[in-house]
């Protein structure tokens, strides 16, 4: 049975009903005022088959139902009216009496009408409210992604900051170890000529400075790189920022309508707001443009994440430990060419003492050679002196005895001899002078290892010690 109120698209609540009364009593006999069983089976009666109603009638009744559709009224004499049949007398009673039954089926519809409207209202506003749940959830599912990566975003920007701050603690570092190996180079230029020699301290010296320069270099195009990735992060935070807020202020608008119902006291007529406005997203646009900001907030994430490891590890870490190794490397080599340089000190030293013991043993062999030599004299003396003595013997006397020749023989022994300790004093004179020579380069070479040793040990050992730590490098200050 179909709905009464017209009303489209909403299940009614009451049914089809029949409008006609039924004015039958408990025993089904209709009043005979009103119309009977057999005025809807019979041949309907024209007043215009009539006959005559009698010699004194004027005229004859020509009313049908059709008279009052053209205008046509009936003849009527001055005695009676013949208008209206049974039938329609029947049924005008019955008109009458439906007029009360109106009032009731008006009723009915009006139910049916304001019930339906009332079912279909709700219904579309249930729907709604469902619909704008949907939304809510939505935008409240990207605004908590937002909220996420902006967090992120901001931890990044942190990082970056600090690893700003690492990186410009890290350049006035690099002077300590700058100033030290230039300090090195310049005092290692001081030593003597035999030991200013270009020697591994002074190569692997060279490199470090060589390495430190680098360093500082590539910290300085880092912080480039970190202020521009810091512009970049922060720029994308601030675009997300923006929209979050933007969903945000929605989903507190949608929030409020999803909670709006009849009687809510904040609901008032809105005159435009059924308009369409202009500029507004479709949600394919507006699902494109949040995913679009998610992921351009998830790789601006990735990418200072990589640049804070690659920075990290190839400029900061990597770097200052080879640095800290190349320094390592260089203070091993200085305490090993310190402790080569004293053991040539030691062995020269040892040398020294050597050749003053030689030195003071040829000294007494040439004061011995020397002396032997003076009491030759005094031989020699007294043989020739014997011989002249026996020159003065008179005639016969003087005679080339034994003793004559046995004087002679001893001056000629004194002679040789003479001849063989003067070359013998000779010689060692020689020796003592090569002794003398050896003793002042020796003292020369002690000198100049010694001078060594204060450069290398007491001034540029001392400053190797005061190398900065690694984590004094490359940490930022407390």
């Amino acid at each position: 049975m179909a709905c009464q109120c017209n009303e489209p698209k909403v299940n009614c609540t009451l049914v089809e009903q029949k409008l006609e009364r039924n004015y039958a009593d408990s025993n089904g006999v209709i009043p005979p005022y009103l119309p009977q069983h057999s005025d809807f089976f019979s041949k309907t009666t024209d007043p215009t088959d009539a006959p005559v109603l009698g010699p004194w009638a004027s005229g004859r009744p020509v009313w049908s139902k059709t008279a009052q559709l053209v205008g046509i009224r009936p003849i009527v004499d001055r005695y009676n009216i013949n208008k209206y049949g049974p039938v329609d007398w029947r049924m005008g009673n019955k008109a009458v009496m439906d007029m009360v039954g109106e009032s009731d089926s008006l009723k009915q519809y009006v139910k049916c009408t304001v019930d339906s409207v009332a079912a279909r209202s709700d219904k579309i506003q249930n729907d709604n409210t469902i619909r704008l749940q949907k939304r809510l959830q939505d935008i409240r599912n990207y605004q908590n992604q937002l909220e996420a990566i902006v967090l992120e975003l901001r931890d990044e920007i942190v990082l970056l900051t600090e690893m700003k701050v690492r990186l410009k603690f890290a350049l006035p570092a690099l002077k300590m170890p700058e100033s030290i190996a230039g300090e090195c180079i310049d005092k290692r230029t001081c030593r003597t000529d035999p030991d200013l020699v270009k020697d591994e301290v002074d190569i692997e010296i060279v490199k470090e400075m060589a390495m430190i320069y680098e360093v500082r270099d590539s910290i300085g195009k880092m912080l480039e790189q970190v202020d521009d990735f810091i512009v970049a992060t922060k720029a994308c935070k601030e675009e997300l920022e923006t929209n979050w807020s933007d969903k945000k202020e929605t989903s507190e608008i949608e929030a409020i309508n999803v909670t709006l119902r009849n009687s809510s006291p904040t609901i008032f007529y809105k005159h435009g707001s059924v308009r369409l406005q202009n500029l507004q997203s479709t949600p394919e646009t507006w699902t494109y443009y949040s995913e679009s900001l998610i992921k351009l907030g998830l790789q601006q994430i990735k990418k200072s994440k990589d640049f804070r490891s690659n920075l990290e590890t190839e400029v900061i870490t990597k770097p200052i430990l080879e640095l800290k190794n190349q320094a390592e490397k260089v203070m091993a080599l200085l305490k090993k060419r310190i402790e080569e340089t004293d053991q040539c000190r030691q062995a020269f030293e040892r040398e020294l003492q050597n050749v003053l013991t030689q030195i003071a043993e040829t000294e007494k062999l040439y004061e011995m050679l020397s002396k032997l030599l003076r009491q030759l004299d005094y031989n020699l003396k007294v043989a020739e002196t014997r011989l002249d003595t026996r020159m003065y013997r008179p005639r016969i006397e003087n005679c080339r005895d034994e003793p004559q020749y046995g004087l002679i023989d001893e001056v000629k022994e004194i002679n040789e001899s003479q001849a063989a300790l003067r070359k013998r004093v000779e010689d060692t004179d020689m020796a003592l002078a090569k002794l003398y020579q050896t003793r002042a380069n020796l003292e020369f070479a002690i000198m100049t290892k010694r001078k060594s040793l204060y450069i290398d040990q007491q001034r540029c050992l001392a400053y190797r010690e005061q190398y900065p730590d690694i984590i004094a490098m490359t940490s930022a200050p407390a």
